[in-house]
């Protein structure tokens, strides 16, 4: 069975995974040297592998951890449209939100850098 908690854990400290506000975000081979790290914790017998079987499994990582992220803002929105609209029925909280909150400061930087361009734009 996928170990989700230990996953997220392994990318947190990667930060060249997903911290766009580090140098290593943008250099290639820091971040394939991250997800091949993850790789060796993540998936048995990585080293007995083939070239071919890594790659699937690197790929396989990859979504696994896009559809996390992806999980993680639909959740951010919620709470967020939640706050400034009115109180609808109970849902639940996506189960690693709390997890994921050392996304933060990179989705905010994202977001302040959208704003800024359609203000720039707006101004135009």
């Amino acid at each position: 069975m996928f170990d989700t908690e230990r996953f997220i854990e392994e990318i947190e400290r990667r930060p060249a995974i997903y911290d766009v506000n580090r140098g290593e975000y943008n250099d290639r081979n820091a971040k394939m040297t991250a997800w091949d790290e993850v790789c060796q914790v993540m998936v048995p017998n990585w080293a007995c592998l083939s070239d071919e079987e890594r790659n699937v499994e690197e790929k396989s990582l990859r979504g696994k951890w896009r559809n996390i992220r992806d999980y993680f803002m639909k959740e951010l929105k919620l709470q967020r449209s939640h706050q400034s609209g009115p109180a609808g029925r109970k849902r639940k909280k996506y189960m690693y939100f709390d997890r994921l909150l050392f996304l933060m400061p990179t989705v905010m930087n994202k977001r302040y850098r959208f704003e800024y361009r359609i203000d720039e734009i707006s101004v135009r």
